[in-house]
């Protein structure tokens, strides 16, 4: 099966994050449930949405520096990298279980590894902001359209499938679910972000 132009750059992007290192006890880490990674979306994403409540225009688009993200730009690649590691995941389940191969990724590994901002990556630029959303209500709007439809993935696929289909990364292979909870930890990384946009001292007070 041929990959969209745009899986190679999300796929690196995952490899950058979620393999960067391997904490020493994950081998003997439980694998995560399903009810686990729903919850952790719930709560990802009522943070995230929280954050961005009531800001005002000055607010959404203060810049902290010419080569720093407003919060603006920062919502903005949350909501298309989800978009896009959603598709990679679709085409990934849509293809062949292969019982051979196995995920090289822990579950216990991701979210702490994908959520440590002291270690910082450029994005691809297939996800970086461009001014997509004109609004900051249509931002929200596309946000959340793209977090339910990636939530109704995850509660609708049975979790056997889930974990019997994986999708190839340069640092290994990553099953369905761990994909999944990778998108989540995603926006929990992006929304501390936010948050370090928000303490900047000269941040609008309204």
């Amino acid at each position: 099966m041929t990959r969209p132009s745009w899986i190679a750059p999300i796929l690196l992007l995952v490899t950058c994050v979620a393999f960067a290192q391997t904490p020493s006890n994950e081998a003997a880490a439980k694998p995560q449930t399903k009810e686990e990674l729903l919850a952790y979306f719930d709560r990802t994403s009522e943070d995230l949405l929280s954050k961005v409540n009531g800001l005002s225009e000055a607010q959404w688009k203060f810049k902290p520096a010419p080569d720093r993200w407003s919060v603006a730009e920062v919502f903005e690649h949350i909501t298309v990298t989800e978009q896009a590691l959603q598709g990679m995941m679709k085409q990934a389940l849509q293809a062949e279980a292969n019982a051979a191969k196995k995920p090289t990724a822990q579950d216990a590994g991701i979210v702490p590894m994908t959520t440590d901002r002291s270690r910082k990556f450029k994005a691809p630029e297939s996800v970086q902001p461009t001014g997509r959303f004109a609004t900051q209500q249509q931002a929200l709007e596309a946000f959340k359209k793209v977090r339910a439809a990636t939530m109704e993935m995850a509660r609708s696929t049975p979790e056997d499938v889930l974990r019997a289909h994986t999708a190839s990364s340069p640092g290994g292979e990553m099953d369905i679910h761990q994909f999944l909870l990778f998108t989540a930890a995603h926006s929990e990384r992006h929304t501390k972000q936010i948050e370090e946009v928000m303490a900047d001292a000269n941040f609008p007070k309204k």
